[in-house]
């Protein structure tokens, strides 16, 4: 029979208990995730009175995107899985979607009807976030970040 003095016998019960309290985090931690859908948000519109005559003239549909992955995912903008309709399908969308909630990652100018963003990512099923004149309109603050671009006019 071994015999342990009292020093021994402590360092002994911690040693026990520190492996059984690493076991059962390291084994009960989830998992990262991956391979989960990445979601496109509107965030708002913007009304635009290009010529100060107090009509709006355009709008401009601000979005963002949730990635629910611990990783980037890449999605090719103005294909079938990252498009706008009506056409083009390709409009400064992103294609590279960071981990976690992004708020205003682009905007798209448009003169009146639904814009509709559609994204598919990672073999999930597709989600749509739509813009139209009549949409929750942006905070002056979500206005400063989105100033108007003629580019991005569709």
């Amino acid at each position: 029979m071994l015999k342990l003095n009292s020093v021994q016998a402590s360092f002994l019960a911690f040693s026990v208990l520190a492996v059984s309290v690493f076991s059962f985090v390291a084994f009960s931690l989830p998992a990262q995730a991956a391979g989960l859908k990445v979601s496109p948000v509107l965030e708002c519109v913007i009304s635009r009175d290009l010529d100060s005559d107090g009509v709006t003239d355009l709008y401009t549909g601000v979005f963002g995107y949730f990635n629910r992955n611990a990783e980037v995912v890449s999605v090719a903008a103005g294909s079938n899985d990252n498009k706008f309709n009506p056409t083009p399908a390709l409009r400064s969308q992103p294609t590279d979607f960071q981990p976690g909630r992004v708020v205003g990652a682009f905007a798209v100018n448009f003169v009146s009807g639904n814009q509709v963003w559609t994204l598919k990512s990672l073999g999930n099923s597709a989600g749509t976030a739509t813009v139209n004149p009549t949409s929750k309109p942006c905070t002056a603050g979500q206005e400063a970040l989105h100033p108007y671009n003629p580019a991005f006019t569709f």
